[in-house]
């Protein structure tokens, strides 16, 4: 072990010298001493660059006042019983008028001493150096004319004309308070290299982490910059924090994607929250929209009416089981309620959500999904909600049944997948339900909840109300009649889209009839934009469909396949079979 580097601060030549002399028969140390007493020997201190020493070591009230300032860890120079037993010996012919000035470190202990040598010392415990003089002074005034003490008791006590003796601190003492430093630093390395074999580690693993204190603020971090950016408290990582604690979920942060780990600890006797984080590298690139790390939910409020609060209490019984869940349901019905249940009331509650949206998913990205080790799909304990799997081809649904059946995907983790009712007869289908025993539950189209609509509405109207700074109390009765009698082919979504068009185009304090029909006219139109000849194949009228829908997309096949409900495949498929048609 190197030697270890020593900050002397002493009180006085005295001790100065005798430290010199002992540090001369020790080769374990490196000391430099400085001569100052408490506010003086603290200034001292802080004049020193701190990367030079390991260690302060100082005497009484001074060691007292460079603990609660200075960073590195002091050691003190205590009084020992041969110290004590000197002094006492040395004042015993001076009678009755004898006083002992301290801190507590030096004065715990005198009064035992004093009685076993039957000697009357007065015992008088400082605890800042403001109260010397005024205890000196009273000393005086009640007859005491000598005092005993460290350095500035002993200073203040001749400045006011009475006699003065200084504790000494003898070789004893000083070969104590040495080996105390050697034993000290030894803990002290031993615990940093442990630390920094730790960190490390942690850096290698690429994980960073951050502790924050009962108010939810950083204490201290070991982070990137672009992550300490993004945090200003607990709740830009995890917003449930504290009150969830030891929980993992999955957040963007700089255009990078965490796993974030949150832990429940105690730091400096108060509570305090310790947040991990390890970056996941995605299998494809996020602006796909294929694969996000979200929280269940969708939509900014919860379909909680009617039937969906039967359908609440059924899958909050279904969630904590092993089975995995399927979910018949068309899209656009606002899911979000649903999800929350069954991840809030599954096995993995604490573990990520993870959505995986096929209806986007290129060629390329589903491999990826199947057979990359970064793959969601490799993950343990997430819940994963796959969804609009049958927007696949058939090939591509035998694939995943392959990657299903061999990972053991949904023993591994907990399945929700989403399929739509009308392609119950897609070879997914068959194989979750007979194979794979998912629980089937029908989620009912809005058209077949057209008594929910009124209270949906009421919900949507006070969002929008705050969004855009309108004070709407409701619809007029024959509006109302309007929303309710409409089919909402796009379900819920669509809903959602008109009522924040009507809101936001409302002037009065009610939405009125006319609003609506004019409302609901435009999306009969958007359905109804593409005019087909009756003329031709189903073929031929398919791929008239594609390229009108394409010309109108600019060529843009990615958002042409997302308008037509199809996959970039089908897209693809339908136009070279097309083509080879003609050839």
């Amino acid at each position: 072990m190197r030697q270890i580097r020593l900050l002397a601060i002493m009180p006085n030549e005295g001790l100065a010298k005798v430290l010199s002399d002992v540090c001369k028969t020790r080769n374990d140390l490196s000391v430099t001493i400085k001569i100052g007493n408490l506010s003086a020997g603290l200034a001292l201190c802080k004049a020193v660059d701190s990367s030079t020493y390991d260690l302060i070591l100082s005497r009484g009230g001074t060691a007292r006042l460079l603990a609660q300032h200075m960073s590195k860890p002091v050691v003190e120079i205590r009084a020992t019983i041969y110290d004590l037993l000197r002094v006492i010996r040395l004042v015993g012919s001076h009678g009755s008028g004898v006083a002992l000035v301290g801190y507590p470190n030096m004065t715990s202990c005198i009064n035992e001493i004093a009685d076993m040598l039957r000697t009357t010392i007065k015992v008088v415990t400082i605890t800042s150096e403001e109260m010397v003089h005024d205890t000196i002074l009273k000393l005086r005034q009640d007859g005491y004319t000598v005092v005993i003490g460290d350095t500035i008791a002993v200073s203040e006590a001749k400045s006011q004309q009475m006699n003065g003796i200084l504790i000494p601190s003898g070789i004893e003492s000083i070969t104590a308070a040495l080996d105390e430093a050697v034993s000290m630093f030894s803990t002290l390395e031993k615990k940093t290299q442990q630390a920094k074999l730790l960190k490390h580690v942690l850096a290698q693993q690429g994980v960073e982490y951050l502790l924050f204190d009962n108010q939810n603020k950083p204490v201290f971090s070991e982070c990137s910059p672009s992550v300490l950016g993004c945090v200003c408290d607990l709740s830009d990582l995890c917003p449930s924090a504290p009150s969830t604690p030891d929980s993992t979920s999955i957040k963007r942060l700089s255009g990078r994607t965490y796993l974030v780990a949150v832990s429940a600890h105690e730091y400096m006797g108060s509570p305090c929250t310790l947040v991990s984080l390890r970056e996941k590298k995605g299998v494809w690139n996020d602006s796909a929209l294929a694969y996000s790390y979200k929280q269940p939910g969708e939509m900014p409020y919860y379909d909680h009416t009617g039937c969906m609060q039967s359908l609440e209490k059924t899958l909050s019984s279904a969630a904590p089981l092993k089975n995995s869940i399927l979910l018949l349901a068309e899209e656009g019905t606002d899911l979000s309620m649903l999800l929350n249940v069954l991840h809030a009331n599954s096995l993995y509650s604490k573990e990520p959500f993870v959505r995986i949206d096929f209806r986007y998913l290129r060629e390329s990205a589903f491999q990826s999904l199947l057979h990359k080790e970064n793959s969601p799909f490799s993950e343990n304990h997430h819940v994963l909600f796959l969804d609009n799997v049958d927007f696949l081809s058939d090939s591509q649904q035998k694939q995943l049944i392959e990657c299903i059946a061999s990972s053991l995907l949904f023993k591994r983790n907990k399945g929700i997948v989403r399929i739509s009712p009308a392609n119950r007869e897609c070879p997914l289908y068959s194989y979750l339900v007979n194979e794979q025993s998912l629980i089937c539950c029908r989620v009912p189209p809005l058209r077949e909840r057209k008594a929910d609509i009124p209270t949906i509405a009421t919900q949507l109207t006070s969002l929008f109300n705050y969004d855009y700074t309108k004070q709407i109390v409701g619809f007029d009765d024959s509006a109302l009649e309007l929303m309710t009698q409409f089919d909402w082919p796009e379900n819920s979504a669509q809903l959602y889209r008109v009522i924040q068009k009507l809101v936001s185009c409302t002037e009065g304090s009610k939405i009125t009839c006319e609003a609506v029909k004019s409302i609901l006219c435009e999306e009969n139109a958007a359905a109804s934009c593409i005019s087909l000849s009756a003329l031709g194949t189903l073929d031929e009228i398919t791929y008239s469909v594609v390229c009108s829908v394409l010309k109108e997309e600019n060529m843009n096949k990615t958002k042409a396949a997302e308008r037509l409900g199809i996959g970039r495949t089908t897209l693809w498929r339908i136009l070279q079979r097309d083509h080879k048609q003609k050839a």
